[in-house]
């Protein structure tokens, strides 16, 4: 997971002074706009929006250039967020769920579940150990 991550920031990074072609420059405002809205957007629509293009488009773009799914990255950093806030005691699930935009706190457990093969509670109980 950390390594997409740091693809990620080392694309960002590259490519500000390197010619990109259109997909990349679409893959890089993409990446950009979801380390800034991530926590509150989880949609491709929404990013496909930023971009003034279809989110079929931006889909394509995202796997020519980088191998993953546009949704893939989104859940990415999602995940990598609330891996961060579980292994803080100092929030609660509830507020974790809040502060990620979930509606509730049993969809935000079937979200982390789904992609991590565990619950919340049974991720922040493996870390406190």
């Amino acid at each position: 997971m950390k390594f997409f991550l740091c693809f990620a920031k080392f694309f960002l990074c590259f490519s500000a002074n390197v010619k990109l072609t259109r997909k990349e420059m679409i893959f890089r405002n993409f990446i950009h706009n979801v380390e800034n809205h991530y926590t509150k957007e989880r949609q491709i629509t929404f990013y496909a929006d930023l971009e003034y293009i279809t989110p079929k488009y931006l889909s394509t773009v995202v796997y020519e250039v980088s191998n993953r799914h546009a949704g893939d990255w989104i859940n990415e950093y999602v995940i990598f967020e609330a891996k961060k806030l579980l292994g803080s005691e100092f929030l609660s699930i509830q507020e974790i769920c809040y502060k990620l935009n979930f509606s509730n706190q049993s969809f935000f457990g079937k979200y982390f579940k789904r992609h991590t093969g565990m619950s919340p509670l049974e991720y922040r109980k493996s870390v406190a150990k």
